[in-house]
């Protein structure tokens, strides 16, 4: 052992990143075409139980923690492939009382 003082280290060109800013921009990236099945449903106008029933049918999606996530691009183009139309909301049967003669 020498009686000289220890030199300090050069600092390393190699930094670490933030562990928690990679877990975050991970998750940006693979969550970034994923939407819970109740924000689905009000981007395409329908209920959430129509969404529902499209998964089961065959609707792209994925089971993550006991949710259920719609990822939007395969999702669209399933539903071109399908055919699935956009209906109109009905009006009831009869007209109102008051155009009735």
């Amino acid at each position: 052992m020498s009686d000289q003082p220890a030199t300090p280290l050069a600092p390393s060109p190699f930094v670490a990143p933030d562990r928690g800013a990679v877990i975050a921009a991970v998750r940006a990236q693979f969550f970034e075409d994923l939407l819970p099945v109740p924000d689905f449903a009000l981007v395409i106008g329908r209920c959430e139980k129509t969404v529902r029933n499209l998964i089961g049918r065959g609707l792209p999606h994925t089971r993550m923690g006991g949710a259920c996530y719609v990822r939007v691009t395969p999702a669209r183009a399933w539903m071109i492939a399908q055919g699935t139309p956009r209906r109109e909301p009905r009006g009831r049967g009869r007209p109102a009382k008051d155009s009735r003669a």
